[in-house]
Formats: structure tokens, sequence, C-alpha cells
């Protein structure tokens, strides 16, 4: 089922003799219902053509090499194996992650956007905050999944507790990366582009707190005017970029008692409410 017709199974069940009559206390909430089965069948439509799409042998084949790896690293391990095969799975797993959902959701937003589907699916009473929000929760439930399966091989290692707070601070991590490629298609509509763009923004959002760092204990040298400029540049850059670097880290798995997913959680709602409000005014300015 494309995400066309999964629009307009939507929009006739929405429609249908009875719907909404009697039963709703006001029309208001008769289209907050309607509305809410619209992004609920957006939603299913993205998962089953993530199922039908590459998207589970991507995910699988980045469970099995990251079990291989772990394996592998623990057994020429001279100590502490199971330190040693984290160290090395964990950030792995997280890259891994990120570019099977990244490559996915470009090349399935991009492909509606590009082939004029999206025009058949906004032709219906549909609003476009709709199609981003259904689409956004099919991302999120793609991002489950991945988070899920290349956490899995990490299981032989790491602590349970430890790993569960790790796998869903991966997949806040991953549902910000979804909402960042649904804006971003929604700018370029071409998969290079998006992905490109893509990986230089989770770089940057990665990184932010490693300049942050040696901005604070190696100061910018030279004119006062050149080091003010540099610090400011780097204070912009912190207050725009989500702070990815706080997600998912790797010491979390080591020291079960070391978990602070309380940043993550925060860094994700910010996001939650950032994103879709972009990616509609993009999307409005574009389609006029």
């Amino acid at each position: 089922m494309t995400v066309a017709h999964a629009h307009a199974r939507a929009h006739a069940r929405a429609h249908a003799p009875g719907a909404g009559a009697g039963g709703a206390p006001s029309a208001r909430a008769a289209d907050a219902a309607r509305a809410a089965r619209v992004v609920r069948s957006l939603a299913h439509a993205t998962l089953l053509e993530a199922w039908r799409s590459r998207w589970p042998a991507a995910a699988l084949l980045a469970a099995a090499t990251i079990a291989g790896l772990t394996a592998f690293a623990g057994a020429i391990a001279l100590a502490e194996p199971g330190a040693v095969a984290i160290a090395l799975g964990a950030p792995l797993a997280r890259i891994a992650a990120v570019l099977v959902l990244a490559t996915f959701a470009a090349s399935a937003l991009s492909r509606e956007l590009a082939d004029g589907s999206i025009d058949l699916v906004l032709a219906a009473p549909i609003s476009r905050l709709g199609w981003i929000l259904g689409r956004w929760t099919g991302l999120a439930a793609v991002a489950a999944g991945t988070a899920l399966a290349v956490s899995a091989p990490l299981a032989a290692h790491a602590p349970p507790l430890a790993l569960a707070a790790w796998a869903a601070s991966l997949w806040m991590e991953l549902c910000i990366v979804g909402g960042l490629v649904l804006l971003l298609s929604i700018s370029f509509a071409q998969v290079p582009a998006t992905l490109l763009s893509l990986l230089a923004f989770y770089a940057a959002s990665r990184l932010i707190g490693v300049f942050l760092l040696l901005a604070e204990r190696a100061p910018i040298e030279g004119p006062r005017l050149v080091a003010r400029l540099g610090d400011a540049v780097l204070a912009v850059l912190a207050h725009l970029l989500p702070r990815l670097d706080l997600f998912a880290r790797t010491e979390w798995l080591l020291d079960a008692g070391s978990a602070r997913p309380g940043p993550a959680v925060l860094q994700t709602l910010v996001w939650v409410a950032i994103v879709p409000a972009a990616a509609w005014i993009d999307f409005g300015r574009r389609r006029g």
C-alpha cells in the first residue's frame, strides 16, 4: 500500500456515513479524531513501506556486522573483553543506525515528493502538517526497530538496564535524525543532497561538545576581535544544533550508574517541536 492509497483509505473512513455523527461532542472533536486517523494511517503506511523495502535487510546486516566485530574484538582483547567489545560496538551501532534510517527515509520521502504522489495526497482534505506528523510518526516507529536491531548485539556485553537506557537514547537520537531527513527532503527533494546535508549536520551536532570544550580549555589565540568572533560563532552553533553528543554515550554501557538521559530527553522534546514547525513552513513556502 502506497502512502497515497493510505491517505485515500483514511479519507474514506473519516467521511463515511455516520463518521463523527452523534457520538462526537463537537465538530472540533470530530476534526481532531479525523486528523488523528490520518496521522495513524500515514504512520502505518510508512512502516509498511519500510518493511517492504530494503530497510529490514539493511538493519539485519548492520546488526550482524556489529555482532561479528564485537565478538572479534572481545576474542583478541588481552583484558576486559566485554569493555573492549562495547567500546568498539557502541559507536559503530550509532553510526550504522543513523545511516540505515537516513537512507530509507531520504529515499522514500524524496521519491514521494519528486514523482508527484504528494500532490495526490494533498488533494484530499489533509493538511500539510498532518502529512508531516504522520510521516514523522512512521519514521519514529522505523527508528525504534532500527535501534533495537543495532542494540541487540551489545546485549551479550552490557548490563540489561544500561543497555535499555542506551537503546532508548539512541531511539530519541534517531527520531531527531528522521525529523531532519523529513525537513531536508522537503527542501531538496533529492536523495544525494538530503543525505549529504544530513551527514554534515549530524557531524557538527556530534562534535559541537568537543568544540565547546576546546574553546573553554584552549581559547582561540590572536586578535581579540577574532577570538570574540570565534566564541560567538560557537555559541550560536551550540544553540542552533541539537547536542547529539549527549545521546547514547558509550560510558553508559560500561558503567550502569553513569547514565544521565535527562539532557537527551530535553533535547528530543525541543526538536520534536522545532522540526515539524520548520518543515511545515518550508513545505508551505515551496508548494504555495
